[in-house]
């Protein structure tokens, strides 16, 4: 199989854990073609187990955006297997999930199958988003919203922060003046190019910056599943990437979240405060 098509089916695969019910089996979608493009038009799936899926954590992500770049995912597939000499109507495909791997069938109006791409089991583990993190981020969200609303009653009105690596100590002023506060460095998130890049990351950051974040991370461990933590840095949403930091600041036992105002840059860094 072409790696382009299976890279470009991962992050596909990304947006559909998004879209779909947790503990799905099967993913049955129709699509509207125009021209070249291709919209998401109807979602529906199976799954084993209670009636009820599963909740999802609060992820900070627009569905209806997702959608969007479902569809240009699906509309270059459909591209780059014309390229093959394959055709594709892109009218309708189905995924289907097992334990060990998972299969993108397409298919045309008649259900026949036209092409079927295959995540294996190690591919899977290494996305962005899977029910690992769903896991983790549900057994964080309750506490970050209790301790981010307590934080944020007692911080109020910050017009600016100022960050001492080299003591770990961030300076936030508001209106009263300047105070001081024990604070580590959890990422930085770049409006113009929708990335996110952690701290532990940043060479230019000496290391007791972001020690605490790191240990969650985990880097050098790379749990299955846990990519959204040992990753440098990937595309996405602001809102997932504060969602990935607020379970950070709940594991390292910080007080709260303070985000920087952009820069000229276009760049917003989020501190944990100790």
């Amino acid at each position: 199989m072409n790696p382009e098509l299976i890279s470009l089916t991962c992050a596909l695969h990304d947006s559909l854990m998004l879209l779909a019910p947790r503990g799905w089996t099967q993913v049955d979608m129709k699509t509207r073609v125009l021209g070249n493009d291709v919209r998401v038009a109807e979602l529906s799936s199976k799954g084993e187990g209670t009636k009820e899926p599963p909740p999802k954590p609060k992820l900070n992500v627009e569905p209806r955006e997702e959608a969007v770049r479902l569809g240009e995912g699906l509309a270059e597939i459909r591209h780059r297997l014309a390229h093959e000499g394959k055709s594709w109507s892109g009218e309708s495909l189905r995924i289907q999930r097992t334990p060990q791997f998972v299969e993108w069938v397409l298919l045309e109006g008649d259900q026949r199958p036209a092409a079927s791409i295959r995540l294996k089991k190690e591919q899977l583990e290494t996305l962005l988003i899977t029910d690992e993190l769903f896991d983790a981020l549900r057994g964080t969200d309750p506490s970050f919203e209790t301790l981010q609303a307590r934080f944020e009653a007692q911080v109020k009105e910050v017009e600016a922060l100022r960050f001492d690596p080299s003591n770990g100590v961030l300076f936030v002023e508001t209106a009263s003046g300047e105070t001081p506060h024990t604070a580590e460095v959890v990422g930085v998130y770049e409006g113009d190019a929708f990335a996110w890049q952690w701290a532990w990351s940043d060479e230019a950051l000496p290391a007791k910056a972001s020690a605490a974040v790191k240990r969650v991370c985990a880097p050098s461990f790379q749990s299955p599943g846990m990519s959204a933590f040992w990753r440098p840095g990937f595309h996405c949403d602001e809102g997932f990437a504060w969602a990935l930091a607020g379970h950070v600041c709940v594991s390292i036992g910080a007080r709260g979240l303070l985000r920087a105002p952009e820069s000229e840059h276009g760049k917003a860094v989020v501190y944990a405060v100790l």
